[in-house]
């Protein structure tokens, strides 16, 4: 998918364990989360693709793993409906539905989640789709840069094919350096002495490279200093004189192009940031986009879908958790209804605060039932 997880944070709760980390247990029996206790090492509060991702994860390196959420099924926006009509039974897709990477091994991060956990979806492929703009209909083609520059000259002006391939030129750099270093299931490798799937293929997971201070944890600290110094010696300087940071947003790199916002091919990329982030270009990571374009353009490339949608692939992943011994529970309390007990109430008074405790006090009993000391250990965090 094309950084589905870039879309997908969570806010989590890590229990805080009573005694030290059961490391010798997950150094000697890798799926020892399967020996469930009545304890959880870790809550994840939010069962998207982020929540499940970072969950799987967890269960197969070791550690017992819950995951809370308040929907039906999950996925977060990753998930499905159906409507039937007199003309038939149609599945609609809520939120993601392009994806690419996914069908065989490659960089996309979610194909080396998915690959590392060992449950997947099948996938279908396809080379073209059709988009309708102000312009007109635009038919989409991967795994050509000559058609899609076509394409954009005939409906933006010849201009545009000069634009795209600034563009391409532009992001080169990038996309070489983003593919330098080793994928997720390695650098999980040297961190757990567990066995490396044969069908891993280089490439940092773009969604480490954020677009924020926490890109220096993630990305600067962790993968950077594995990046090949032949690559940085090559692009490094070129990306500084351009003024192009992997964790910074691509609108920088379509600067460095030269494409002006008024540019169909600045408003089609923009329209990308959004179908991969949720976020328009100027907030969407620059790593991100570059991995996506070197992975669409690449010649025979394909596109991906799952067969049963993109609900398909959080289920893949929630099978990851429990089979290993992981829970998803599913739990919702609607706190804020009525909305009428709370209008007018400041959200710093001391009576704001303690209905906030009392309508809370549900689900942290419903928790309690499997983790019954998760006051005294719950410490809450953003992710």
């Amino acid at each position: 998918m094309w950084l589905l997880l870039a879309a997908c944070g969570a806010l989590g709760l890590r229990v805080a364990p009573n005694q030290s980390p059961r490391t010798a247990c997950r150094a000697s029996i890798p799926h020892c989360a399967a020996r469930r206790d009545g304890e959880s090492d870790i809550v994840v509060v939010g069962a998207g693709i982020g929540g499940l991702s970072a969950a799987s994860l967890l269960a197969k390196y070791g550690y017992s793993v819950t995951v809370c959420e308040s929907h039906d099924r999950v996925g977060g926006a990753a998930h499905g409906f159906t409507r039937r009509t007199a003309a038939g039974t149609f599945h609609f897709d809520s939120g993601p539905s392009l994806f690419s990477g996914c069908s065989v091994p490659s960089d996309n991060p979610l194909r080396q989640v998915l690959d590392a956990v060992g449950e997947s979806p099948k996938w279908a492929t396809y080379d073209a789709w059709q988009m309708y703009i102000p312009e007109g209909e635009f038919r989409v083609r991967s795994g050509s840069t000559s058609a899609f520059a076509t394409e954009l000259s005939r409906l933006g002006g010849t201009s545009c094919a000069d634009e795209f391939a600034a563009l391409l030129e532009a992001n080169r750099p990038l996309a070489e350096v983003v593919g330098g270093v080793p994928p997720i299931e390695a650098s999980m490798h040297a961190l757990t002495m567990t066995p490396l799937s044969s069908q891993v293929v280089g490439g940092v997971p773009p969604i480490a490279l954020r677009a924020d201070a926490g890109a220096v944890q993630s990305a600067l600290l962790r993968y950077f200093p594995k990046l090949d110094p032949a690559l940085m010696a090559r692009f490094g300087l070129e990306l500084l004189l351009k003024g192009i940071d992997p964790s910074g947003p691509f609108s920088r790199v379509l600067a460095a192009a030269g494409v002006p916002r008024t540019s169909l091919v600045y408003r089609w990329f923009d329209f990308l940031a959004f179908a991969l982030s949720g976020l328009p270009v100027d907030q969407t990571s620059a790593a991100a986009i570059a991995f996506m374009i070197k992975e669409f353009f690449a010649e025979g490339a394909v596109m991906d879908y799952p067969i049963g949608g993109s609900q398909a692939v959080a289920n893949s992943l929630a099978t990851a958790i429990t089979k290993r011994g992981g829970e998803v529970l599913h739990a919702y309390l609607p706190a804020t209804e009525p909305y009428d007990r709370w209008e007018g109430l400041e959200r710093t008074s001391d009576e704001y605060q303690a209905l906030k405790t009392a309508r809370a006090e549900p689900l942290w009993e419903a928790i309690e039932r499997f983790i019954p000391d998760i006051r005294a250990r719950a410490v809450i965090f953003a992710t």
